[in-house]
C-alpha cells in the first residue's frame, strides 16, 4: 500500500499512462471493499491489482481519501482524457455522495465529452443500483408481506434482478 500512497501524492508528476494505471487500480480498490465475491479475492483480483493490495483491507478513512481523490481530479483535472477512466473508478465506489456528484456533473457538462458523458452514466447508474437495492431490501423488511402480490412480487423480482446483476 506504501507505493501506492507514493503514487496517489506525485500524481501530477507521473506520465499520463501511469495515471490511468493508478485510476484503475483506485477503482477496482474500491470494487474489492464493496462487493463480496463467492471467489476468493485472490482469483478475482489476481493479475488486476498489485500483489500487496490483494488481501489489503482498507480503513473507512483510506476509502474515502481515494474517493476524494477522484472527485477532486473529476471536478479540477486539467487532463480530460483522464475523466472516463475516473468516473469509471467512481461507479465502484457506490457511495450516495458520488451519485450527487455526478448528478450537478452531468447537467453541467454533459455536451462538453461523449465518451466522458457516457461513462459518468454508468457511474450513476451502479450507484443507482445499489441504492434502490438498499431501499428494495427496506421496504421488503417493513413490509413483511402486509403488500398485495403484485407489489411483492414487484419488490422480489427487482431484488432477485439486482442480486443477479451483481454476480455476474
Amino acid at each position: 500500500m506504501t507505493k501506492f500512497i507514493e503514487a496517489l501524492n506525485k500524481f501530477s508528476n507521473i506520465p499520463f499512462e501511469d495515471k490511468k494505471e493508478l485510476i484503475l487500480t483506485i477503482g477496482l480498490m474500491l470494487e474489492k471493499e464493496k462487493f463480496t465475491f463467492t471467489d476468493p479475492l485472490h482469483q478475482v483480483y489476481s493479475g488486476l491489482l498489485p500483489n500487496e493490495l490483494i488481501n489489503y483491507s482498507m480503513s473507512d478513512d483510506e476509502f474515502n481519501s481515494l474517493i476524494d481523490f477522484l472527485l477532486q481530479h473529476a471536478e479540477f483535472s486539467v487532463e480530460r482524457d483522464l475523466l472516463p477512466d475516473i468516473f469509471w473508478a467512481l461507479g465502484k465506489s457506490l457511495e450516495n455522495r458520488v451519485s450527487l456528484f455526478i448528478n450537478n456533473f452531468l447537467l453541467n457538462h454533459w455536451r462538453n465529452d461523449e465518451e466522458v458523458t457516457y461513462q459518468a452514466i454508468i457511474a450513476l447508474e451502479n450507484n443507482l443500483i445499489n441504492e434502490s437495492k438498499e431501499i428494495l431490501k427496506l421496504i421488503s423488511e417493513e413490509d413483511q408481506g402486509k403488500s398485495g402480490t403484485h407489489l411483492r412480487e414487484l419488490i422480489e423480482d427487482s431484488l432477485e434482478n439486482n442480486d443477479n446483476f451483481w454476480s455476474t
